[in-house]
């Protein structure tokens, strides 16, 4: 079945509004029809099985037969840190991806050895929202403005309650599967190092704020890799 985005404040109790680009799609791609039926999410975590009631030229009612909340989504709440890459390509693939397999959210981080480079955020944003819809997940990500590592850091007590960091000079006996443990209902913190990785001083800094330094086996991988793979060790485990 098809997915929709549809903010909270076109959704009552019994009614959705689907309008602008959705409607657009709904409408002119799609060709749906009065009695046709649609799973709507809202990016906040719910969904909704509904059904077609009426369309206009720019509105399409629809009424609500079911509702489901947390819908396809993980137990464990992912913040992926999103290295900053000089292929602004490769920055996409990790927020296509990571929407895809369950991240909550992607901070961009500046680091040391990061190479200075724009984000542009309405296109991740836009990629983001693709993403959620193709996968049927009801959680929109949320991508949040530049950081320099250390003012992450510093938040790391209040906003999660595990941090990871990946280092391809960590022992193999500190491998993700060993370290994590289970981690459900629990709000995780990844960190994966830019293009020429972090630095000594950013390791130390950031196990002196609780993180834990992981190994991600014996092969060295691209940024976007490293990223992707300690998504899939915390999310699917």
């Amino acid at each position: 079945m098809e997915s929709f985005f549809v903010p909270p404040d076109h959704i009552t109790t019994s009614e959705i509004s689907i309008q602008d680009e959705e409607f657009h799609h709904l409408s002119r791609v799609l060709r749906k029809r009065e009695g046709d039926q649609l799973l709507v999410v809202n990016g906040s975590g719910t969904a909704y099985d509904c059904r077609i009631e009426t369309i206009t030229d720019d509105t399409a009612v629809c009424s609500i037969l079911n509702v489901y909340e947390n819908y396809n989504e993980p137990k464990v709440n992912v913040t992926l840190m999103l290295p900053i890459l000089k292929n602004h390509n490769r920055v996409e693939w990790i927020v296509e991806k990571g929407t895809e397999l369950g991240v909550r959210r992607f901070v961009p981080v500046q680091t040391e050895r990061s190479i200075p480079h724009r984000i542009r955020y309405d296109r991740l944003r836009k990629i983001a929202r693709a993403s959620m819809k193709q996968c049927h997940r009801s959680y929109l990500p949320e991508i949040m403005e530049m950081h320099a590592l250390d003012d992450l850091l510093v938040t790391v007590d209040a906003a999660f309650d595990k941090v990871f960091i990946g280092h391809e000079g960590a022992p193999a006996t500190t491998s993700m599967r060993n370290v994590y443990g289970q981690i459900p209902d629990q709000r995780v913190l990844l960190l994966a190092g830019p293009e020429g990785g972090f630095t000594k001083e950013e390791i130390n800094a950031c196990e002196r704020n609780g993180g834990h330094v992981v190994s991600l086996g014996v092969r060295r991988y691209r940024a976007e890799t490293a990223a992707l793979i300690m998504s899939v060790y915390v999310i699917h485990d």
